[in-house]
């Protein structure tokens, strides 16, 4: 407890001397474990927010989109304490990979998406901060989640029978932005906030993607996987069957978060599903659902150990 309190002491008194040699109003939103959070941090990440999606903010959307950039962040606090814990740190060139990706992605290159994080007052230092805790956590994921997953014949059978009982008949590429509800009483407040979001980008305002990369961990792999109509939330089923490529929902509330859905690719599946090629790829489909779901539960464990506490912007 009193190291505790003396690192946020710390930081306390550093955050105390940044604002008196800024002359900014730089004040503590939230404090987790013994690090904290600042307005300047939210601030910053509305500006990378803005940029990559080019778009601009109303002042009625300004505050649902603050609590939820700060929920995001305290994820991303949490996610670090931890990989910090077992001194799990992404290379150099992994981030360098990271941050090449994300400026091809943006039809850019490095030399103008660095003007333009310039043009916007956004540090370098804290968009690689955000790639950074990204790929540690997944560097993370794989080093403590996937050694423990195990693939039954058992279960690969139930999941072929779940395929049929459901009958699938094809495999989705899907992008998804998942807006969490932190606590019951915010889902009013989250499913505004979604509903902004997608008319932004129904209007062509936004872009779904760029949305997604931003609210989302491990965004943009989630577009590189195929999945069953199983694979999905129950209330995502129907909806995503009657997409077309390119198309996507309205704002879809489940018990945690409220989604915004959209369909990149669908293929018809293999009819033959007792092949065993076909029987060795819904295998690793398996395999990756499960880490997905062990990773989930890893996180909602941290956040119930972690001492987290909100305070007013």
């Amino acid at each position: 407890m009193l190291k505790k309190i003396f690192t946020i002491f710390c930081s306390l008194f550093f955050i105390f001397n940044i604002a008196q040699a800024n002359s900014q109003q730089i004040s503590i939103v939230a404090v987790v474990g013994n690090e904290v959070i600042t307005n300047y941090d939210v601030e910053q990440r509305l500006k990378i927010i803005a940029l990559t999606s080019g778009r601009n903010f109303a002042a009625a959307e300004l505050r649902q989109l603050q609590n939820q950039i700060l929920e995001l962040l305290i994820t991303e606090k949490i996610q670090n304490i931890e990989a910090k814990k077992y001194d799990i740190v992404a290379s150099e060139a992994d981030l360098e990979k990271s941050y090449q990706n994300l400026a091809t992605e943006r039809q850019m290159n490095l030399e103008k998406f660095e003007q333009a994080l310039s043009a916007n007052q956004i540090p370098l230092e804290i968009f690689k901060d955000q790639l950074q805790s990204s790929l540690n956590w997944q560097n993370l994921v794989i080093y403590r989640i996937r050694p423990q997953i195990r693939v039954t014949d058992v279960e690969l059978e139930d999941y072929i029978s779940l395929i049929k009982a459901n009958n699938d008949q094809a495999e989705y590429q899907i992008e998804t932005i998942t807006l969490p509800i932190a606590k019951p009483e915010a889902k009013a407040e989250v499913q505004k906030l979604a509903e902004q979001l997608y008319n932004k980008i129904s209007s062509g305002e936004a872009k779904f993607s760029d949305i997604a990369n931003e609210f989302n961990i491990g965004a943009a792999q989630e577009k590189q996987n195929w999945k069953l109509l199983a694979d999905l939330p129950e209330e995502l089923r129907n909806i995503v069957n009657n997409l077309q490529p390119a198309e996507f929902t309205q704002p879809v509330a489940t018990e945690q978060a409220v989604l915004l859905v959209k369909l990149h690719a669908k293929r018809a599946l293999n009819n033959d599903i007792d092949d065993e090629k076909i029987k060795d790829e819904l295998y690793k489909k398996l395999f990756l659902q499960k880490i997905e779901a062990k990773a989930e539960s890893y996180l909602k464990n941290l956040r119930r150990s972690t001492y987290i506490e909100r305070k007013s912007f």
